[in-house]
């Protein structure tokens, strides 16, 4: 799930949101690698058995889809301070009621979403800390 949340999930942000507007229209572009139908919604499976393949890492394994299909459901749900702390605990047992999720099922899955937190939130880091370098390259060049 690591290699997952590394490479694709902040390119699933745009392209779920996209798909709101896309759906109803049948105008789901075809060269994407989750199209399904013109009027249907991507396939997250489809996409991210591509993006395994383009970035050599292994494929998501059945167990952990429930994960990532409620992970990126709930992703735009992050506690912010002076700087983003990470996913808003509090959402989860009304996403959990809301997928159906058994009561024996949650505490592993709610163990998979904190990895998939850490990983997102320190992805997020990382590239804070490139953009304050490329930052401060393009000041010393200004001078």
């Amino acid at each position: 799930m690591r290699g997952y949340l590394r490479w694709v999930s902040e390119k699933c942000g745009s392209c779920l949101g996209a798909q709101e507007q896309m759906v109803p229209r049948g105008m789901q572009n075809p060269k994407h690698p989750g199209f399904v139908a013109p009027d249907q919604p991507y396939s997250c499976g489809q996409c991210i058995a591509s993006h395994a393949t383009q970035y050599a890492f292994p494929p998501l394994e059945s167990e952990n889809v429930l994960a990532w299909d409620l992970y990126m459901s709930v992703q735009d749900q992050q506690r912010v301070g002076m700087d983003l702390i990470g996913l808003d605990y509090t959402v989860l047992p009304f996403a959990f009621d809301l997928w159906e999720v058994p009561k024996d099922q949650r505490r592993l899955l709610f163990e998979k979403l904190q990895i998939a937190n850490h990983e997102v939130t320190a992805r997020r880091a990382e590239k804070r800390k490139e953009e304050q370098k490329r930052r401060e390259n393009e000041k010393r060049v200004d001078r």
